[in-house]
């Protein structure tokens, strides 16, 4: 069995299908997969859960399975677009969020001012 294209990896099994499991890595031999992974830090990367095919695996056992490389590093590109496109529209949504909440505290004091010039008119 050839592995020339292959990096070793450890994880656990979070659900599994016909064709495909969806995996926890614990441990990844990749030095470029792990510099990737720290290039966009915790905020985005962890946890790193993923689907991939089993036809990406190879193993002698449990304890000695390798990854297909070129897999494995697209799937962590897509993981880090999808987590960074959701922390984007997060702070989007906070900022809306923010931004109709002071106006409508701007409302309410004009609102409170307005009707407390009018009670001292009315004195």
């Amino acid at each position: 069995m050839s592995l020339e294209y292959h990096t070793r990896i450890r994880f656990k099994v979070l659900r599994e299908t016909e064709k495909a499991l969806l995996i926890k890595p614990s441990y990844i031999e990749s030095r470029f997969a792990i510099d990737f992974i720290n290039s966009y830090g915790p905020e985005v990367m962890k946890p790193i859960e993923m689907w991939i095919p089993k036809s990406w695996l190879k193993s002698h056992d449990e304890e000695h399975v390798w990854i297909w490389k070129k897999g494995l590093m697209i799937n962590l590109e897509k993981l880090a677009k999808k987590r960074l496109l959701s922390i984007e529209n997060n702070e989007e949504k906070k900022f809306k969020f923010n931004a109709v909440i002071a106006k409508k505290f701007e409302e309410s004091d004009i609102i409170k001012i307005e009707k407390e010039l009018d009670d001292y008119m009315d004195l």
